[in-house]
């Protein structure tokens, strides 16, 4: 099974991110070794800008694949690196990425911007606008958290309509941001709104491989395998050639109800054969009284 990786936080020392390249190095062979074969590393626009700078930023990158290099034969296959930044979505990110100082996804036109966790604001809708009409695709990421979303996904649906695209995150398909972040994640999905989900490691405690692996389990039982792995591997694969991701719509419900239909005749059997030992039970019983 293959897994291409759009967002995590593996530049050493950039906000909450891991804290040493040992560490990056570690998290990238555990992605690796679940079958991870592309991985962008997309540190915080304004952690990096306010921190390090995005020179800086670029030469943490240039580590960071000298080592993977050095360490590749201790991964399961040959891991492609690339760098981008994952951006908020404030009235000025078009100008900073007119100036250079916001960084769609390493040769592509796509870029990773972010809602706050609570409400959605007045200006998303128009900066969105703005950055479609100049070019640039945005990729939402992780919108299940946020809980205006969690509690209206027509407005997430909206912004879709208009070729903007989204980001799940793994970690909230397994409930580890919520049972509300889990719930939208499960219900975007079904609704055909999610093109790609990524693990969005940031820490040694992620195995974000692990993390990856279990999501795609949670993700092929809502729409089907197939459907997963265009949401783990293909949709990535296609931003990192500069193509649009597909929509998997219309999987998701006869998914379901497939699965459910399955559980319905295997109880019904179940419940069958349960019924006919009990009456074989029954009359066995009663012959063995019979004067």
């Amino acid at each position: 099974m293959l897994f291409a990786d759009i967002n995590t936080h593996l530049l050493p020392d950039v906000g909450d991110g891991v804290s040493s390249f040992d560490e990056s190095v570690e998290l990238i062979r555990n992605l690796s070794n679940h079958g991870v074969q592309c991985v962008t590393v997309t540190p915080d626009n304004r952690d990096v800008t306010e921190r390090i700078g995005i020179e800086a930023a670029e030469r943490g990158m240039s580590t960071l694949r000298r080592l993977v290099s050095e360490h590749e034969e201790t991964f399961q296959s040959h891991m492609r690196l690339r760098f981008g930044m994952e951006h908020h979505l404030e009235p000025d990110l078009p100008s900073l990425l007119v100036d250079g100082h916001a960084r769609p996804i390493q040769g592509t036109r796509f870029i990773i911007v972010k809602l706050p966790f609570g409400d959605v604001p007045l200006h998303a809708a128009d900066v969105l606008d703005q950055l479609t009409i100049t070019n640039v695709q945005p990729i939402i990421a992780h919108p299940e958290r946020n809980e205006t979303l969690q509690r209206n996904w027509q407005v997430l649906s909206g912004w879709v309509e208009k070729f903007n695209f989204v980001q799940v995150s793994a970690a909230s398909l397994l409930g580890k941001h919520g049972g509300h972040a889990r719930s939208a994640a499960e219900r975007f999905i079904e609704r055909g709104l999610v093109h790609v989900i990524a693990s969005e490691a940031r820490s040694g405690h992620d195995r974000p491989g692990d993390t990856v692996t279990e999501a795609h389990a949670v993700v092929s039982d809502i729409v089907g395998e197939r459907r997963a792995n265009v949401l783990f591997y293909d949709n990535s694969e296609s931003i990192f050639r500069g193509v649009a991701p597909r929509n998997v719509a219309e999987g998701a419900s006869r998914s379901r109800r497939a699965k459910f239909a399955r559980q319905t005749i295997t109880w019904a059997r179940g419940t069958a054969s349960g019924l006919s030992n009990t009456r074989s039970s029954s009359g066995s019983s009663d012959a063995a009284h019979q004067p």
